[in-house]
């Protein structure tokens, strides 16, 4: 009781009012103080965000250049792809590029065909399916060879090639041209390939055979064999060809034949690079 008599005595309205100063003044820093440090807080973030933003915009800055460079490369890369695709306006001058291709190798072009352009719709890229015949020598191997270096876009789906005899050559080819669809001529940029080096990939007779209507005529009594003479410096033989007779040695001709040998008992015959012998009496 004594003590709490002494503090009723201390507690003076001067000391109640200092202390409700101080009460007051506690809960208006923490009123201020509390949500200004929060404020702080978001803001520290958000200054750490821009900060990152802008060491990713800063390696954007720098790679401009690189950028740039890239996008000028990506446009005379697809200027040069432009040039190797054809159109499908182009078509005409296709037909007449290979049309140069067979008279640069010595071939005769029988036929050039095409159909219409198979495109879906929509498709930057449209298919022109292609046929060609053609005759001539050991060099269509290097026609087709050649062809598909200048049309890179050109798949071949058959190619069929048949021996007609002495030396030549029947060519069928069916192939898809793959073009640009293209919304006018005037955008195609394709440029006809110039003709600056042969190719040299030969066909061999050897490697087809002889039709057996060509190997018939030398053994339906056409050709007769009547006599020879063997002796140490050369070989001679006679024949009869459709009754008429004449004397033949190594290298003569004989129609498509050329005689490759005589020996005691007969001749051999080279016809388009298959030998065929007829003996005395046949």
């Amino acid at each position: 009781m004594d003590r709490l008599h002494r503090i009723r005595e201390k507690l003076t309205w001067s000391v109640v009012v200092t202390a409700l100063l101080y009460l007051a003044a506690t809960v208006v820093l923490v009123a201020v103080l509390l949500p200004s440090r929060n404020q702080a807080k978001e803001l520290r973030y958000r200054i750490n965000d821009l900060a990152r933003q802008e060491q990713e915009l800063s390696f954007i800055v720098a790679q401009k250049a690189r950028l740039e460079s890239e996008v000028v490369e990506s446009r005379i890369r697809l200027a040069a792809l432009g040039e190797d695709i054809p159109s499908q306006y182009d078509l005409p001058r296709v037909q007449d590029a290979l049309a140069r291709l067979s008279e640069y190798y010595g071939l005769t072009l029988i036929s050039s065909d095409h159909v219409p352009m198979q495109v879906k719709p929509g498709d930057s890229q449209g298919v022109i399916p292609l046929t060609l015949t053609l005759q001539g020598n050991g060099m269509l191997l290097s026609y087709v060879t050649h062809m598909q270096e200048q049309l890179p876009t050109l798949r071949l789906k058959e190619v069929i090639i048949t021996y007609i005899g002495e030396g030549q050559f029947d060519l069928r080819l069916a192939a898809d041209l793959h073009v640009l669809v293209l919304e006018q001529e005037s955008l195609s940029n394709w440029v006809i390939p110039s003709l600056d080096q042969a190719h040299e990939v030969s066909l061999s007779a050897r490697s087809f055979g002889l039709s057996f209507n060509r190997v018939a005529k030398f053994f339906d009594e056409r050709v007769k064999v009547l006599g020879v003479i063997v002796t140490e410096a050369e070989g001679r033989v006679l024949l009869s060809k459709d009754g008429v007779r004449n004397w033949y040695r190594a290298g003569d001709g004989l129609d498509e034949a050329v005689v490759s040998r005589v020996v005691p008992n007969g001749v051999w015959l080279n016809v388009d690079g298959v030998q065929l012998k007829l003996e005395v009496g046949s």
